[in-house]
């Protein structure tokens, strides 16, 4: 056990040891006691206490009992109802931590089912009350979006999907499965009787301080943080550590003594890394050319008893749910329920992962309706750079077409016109794709491209023999191995310009010049990695050494970081930002005075692009772009998958250091494979792991999500080839393959 140092009040420090590492001097222990049933609480007994231990509720918070801000209202404790199982009724403390457990399954907690909600509606039916009843709305959070010349048309937007050449309508669920073996989340917390010292893993800083002050009455600068090492970026993680450092602090306060709170496994997996399934819904019509004429997409979000940020979840999985295609009319409704469950932990980095997976997924069906390849499709309805041109009222700063307008047929370039061509057509004809975008990557003669068009129709065929060799079952053991292929391309936005998060802050950096001609970044910890990285643009820039490049991550109270951690890991802005300092510096440098301080932010101009109000315009300050295939074989008997190959296609404007993102892109398709199953483990041989980088001199862009956007769409198209179905969700396990074959063999049968 490491042994913690004080400092002195205000300051803001980052620790170099986990939180649950850390000892101090006559520490208690702390455990959460939590209701086991939904519903109004009739009574609460807490058994008798050995000597040594407490018990504290929202009867002793001596201040605001709600986490409140602009997101929404969260209780410290839970007071007269209990809106899920497992809410926290009050906290548990005493010298002994084995015991803990032990005595807080002592307590005996009753519910009346009959809740506030009900009771109100039984006794309130006119419908002079039904206004009242809003307050009681399930309806966390909506957005609606309708874009097109149908809507200025009669007939309107349904008369488009009665006259189409093909309607294609399917319903994707997503969530992932991440395994999460690090540290779980808690606090310590530290009263002397004027200063409060918290350790803890926040990713949030102002709001920790802010929510603590306001709880216990305390003045801001009363307030010590120390902020432990932290890996979980989950949405919920980000306000839900709040709640816990406040539960700690309120006995801390109580006590005048350090009491410690550390989440088992299962508390972590059920209140904090919990994600429920996004549903969504597409609806499709597709000319006779495999042009989109409009898409309808519905999306719904249960997002558990609370969920602060289900507004902008709900914002951007509607920016994301066409993808990067363009059709003609769209059509999107979004909302966000509340529940009688945790709140879904979903990470505000890879948010828009469902939508793609929705959306790929979709393009996937339209192409078997229409037999137009899978690459063909996507290029007659990819986002075209052209404004003038678009439906979506929002842009995403794509710089190119995914392919050229052109393509070459046995060597003579033809303009693109039979877009219904066939499957057959592709492959018995010498093709290859002009493309300038990829031409890097794809050995500037689409040689990658035209082996997945060639892979994908041999599985294809594979499934046609299948199918005529049985009428039964349309698996069995002869039919070894299972094969299929699957492709996915999105983007990745850094920095959402209608961020709730921000409110009046923005992304910052500030940079020093001192004295003694060293240069001084002060910002939060950022890895390895970036500190070299931004050493070397730093060097660059102003001429100095790399050692006399310094990372200052210590912050005054009112100086502290205002957005959420996971917010400032954004390498794209920040290096823009540290950039620009540095420039400004270099020029300052001359004038001979010290020290030189310059403070870059998020321009205001770039920001004003997007109208939240009118939620149109340039919603990123940066969009990078991806493409996926990946391949899979299954062995028919034990229906267990084998990832095959992948491989990933990524511009992110100028890739600062290679072998470091190619390592990080790695390390994410290995996490990224184990979230898409359930109770079994999904892997990639590294060997078969092929990344690949556009060459770009531009500014670069975020990349660290890519792999969430674009493997789960690859994955389950081609798991579904291999099987011949539609697997619409995730994450799947063997059981769940065998009931899909199974669900077959008996409609084929019929």
């Amino acid at each position: 056990m490491s042994k913690a140092k004080k400092t002195r009040a205000g300051k803001v420090s980052f620790q170099e040891e986990f939180y649950s590492d850390i000892s101090l001097k006559n520490m208690l222990y702390a455990k959460v006691v939590r209701c086991s049933e939904r519903g109004r609480i009739t009574s609460l007994v807490p058994p008798d206490f050995p000597e040594g231990f407490y018990f504290f509720t929202a009867r002793d918070i001596p201040g605001q009992h709600f986490i409140g801000n602009t997101l929404g209202r969260v209780p410290i404790f839970c007071e007269g109802e209990s809106l899920y199982p497992g809410e926290q009724v009050g906290v548990l403390v005493g010298d002994d931590e084995d015991k803990l457990d032990e005595i807080a399954s002592l307590f005996k907690i009753q519910c009346d089912k009959e809740t506030i909600e009900t009771d109100f509606r039984k006794n309130n039916t006119s419908d002079a009350a039904s206004d009242a009843w809003e307050i009681f709305s399930s309806i966390l959070a909506q957005r609606t979006v309708e874009s097109g010349p149908c809507f200025r048309q009669e007939g309107g937007f349904e008369k488009i999907f009665e006259e189409a050449s093909y309607t294609v309508e399917h319903t994707w669920s997503f969530k992932l499965n991440e395994r999460d073996s690090r540290e779980c989340d808690g606090a310590i917390c530290d009263y002397d009787g004027k200063i409060l010292t918290v350790y803890t893993p926040t990713q949030w800083l102002s709001n920790l301080r802010q929510t603590l002050s306001d709880a216990l009455g305390m003045k801001a600068e009363d307030i010590v943080v120390k902020k432990t090492k932290s890996y979980n970026h989950g949405s919920t993680s980000i306000w839900y550590n709040s709640i816990i450092a406040c539960q700690v602090a309120v006995a801390s306060y109580k006590l005048k003594r350090p009491v410690k709170l550390v989440y088992s496994r299962l508390e972590q997996e059920t209140f904090i890394n919990s994600m429920l399934p996004v549903e969504i819904h597409h609806k499709t019509a597709v000319d006779a050319r495999g042009r989109i004429l409009a898409m309808r997409v519905d999306i719904s979000l249960d997002a558990g008893a609370h969920n602060p940020f289900a507004q902008e979840i709900m914002d951007r999985l509607v920016i994301a749910s066409c993808g990067c295609y363009n059709p003609f009319n769209i059509k999107i409704t979004a909302l966000a329920y509340s529940s009688s469950k945790p709140s879904s932990s979903i990470d505000l980095r890879i948010v828009d992962s469902a939508a793609f997976f929705a959306v790929e997924n979709q393009m996937d069906l339209i192409c078997k309706e229409c037999r137009i390849s899978p690459l063909e499709i996507r290029f007659i309805n990819f986002l075209s750079k052209d404004l003038k041109n678009k439906t979506l009222p929002f842009y995403f700063g794509l710089k190119k077409y995914f392919f050229s307008k052109t393509r070459k047929i046995s060597g003579k370039e033809v303009i693109l016109k039979k877009q219904e061509e066939t499957y057959e057509h592709i492959v018995q004809n010498d093709i290859s794709y002009d493309i300038p975008f990829y031409s890097m990557l794809f050995d500037k003669n689409g040689k990658i491209f035209l082996e997945f068009e060639h892979t994908y129709e041999a599985y294809r065929q594979e499934v046609y023999k299948r199918r005529e060799r049985s009428q039964v079952a349309l698996i069995n053991s002869k039919d070894y191995p299972l094969r299929g292929i699957g492709f996915a391309c999105a983007f990745e936005g850094s920095c959402y310009f209608g961020s709730q998060i921000y409110g009046d802050s923005s992304q910052s950096l500030e940079v020093t010049f001192t004295e003694d001609k060293n240069l001084v970044i002060h910002c939060s910890p950022v890895s390895y990695s970036i500190q070299e990285i931004w050493k070397e643009i730093a060097s660059e820039i102003t001429g100095l050494s790399a050692s006399a490049i310094k990372i200052n991550s210590i912050f005054e109270a009112d100086e502290e970081p205002p957005l959420p951690e996971s917010v400032y890991s954004n390498v794209s802005v920040m290096t823009s930002l540290l950039q620009k300092c540095c420039l400004t510096i270099k020029n300052k440098i001359p004038e001979g005075k010290t020290p030189i301080t310059v403070k870059k932010s998020v321009s205001s101009a770039r920001k004003k692009n997007w109208d939240l109000n009118r939620f149109s315009g340039q919603p990123f300050h940066s969009v990078s772009f991806s493409a996926a295939i990946v391949e899979v074989e299954l062995d028919p008997c034990t229906f267990r998958e084998k990832v095959k190959q992948i491989k990933i296609f990524i511009d992110g404007g100028k890739i600062l250091n290679p072998t470091g993102a190619q390592a990080a892109v790695k390390l994410g398709i290995q996490k990224i494979l184990s979230a898409l199953v359930s109770e079994d483990i999904l892997d990639c041989n590294f060997q078969n792991i092929q990344i690949l980088f556009l060459e770009s001199n531009a500014e670069p862009a975020q990349i660290g999500e890519q792999v969430y956007q674009v493997i789960p769409a690859a994955y389950t198209q081609a798991i579904s080839q291999a099987l011949d179905c539609t697997l619409d969700y995730l994450p799947i396990s063997v059981e769940s393959i065998y009931d899909i074959v199974k669900e077959n063999a008996e409609a084929v049968a019929k």
